[in-house]
């Protein structure tokens, strides 16, 4: 796939795409999610890729929406395993 068919896909100028691809600029998430359904349907060698950029892209959503929990402290498993003089390796 082409810089121009890609241009052309994702809906993004060709300097744009310059410069996402130089790192100067960051790709907001609707094109995320556009790119990774992009690889995952017309390019099958990444399309591996795109199901992990998906899975990033769907989280990153879901966090922006506070469709996820933050928690304080770790879970009280957690702490407990911290604490237990078994989970800790002999030499």
């Amino acid at each position: 796939m082409t810089k121009a068919e890609i241009t052309r896909e994702l809906s993004l100028p060709l300097n744009q795409i310059d410069r996402l691809l130089d790192g100067t600029e960051s790709m907001s998430l609707p094109h995320q999610l556009g790119l990774a359904i992009l690889l995952i349907e017309r390019v099958p060698q990444f399309a591996r890729q795109g199901h992990a950029l998906r899975g990033q892209v769907d989280a990153a959503i879901a966090f922006d929406e506070r469709q996820t929990r933050v928690h304080s402290q770790a879970p009280a498993t957690w702490r407990a395993l911290k604490r237990s003089p078994t989970s800790r390796r002999r030499a």
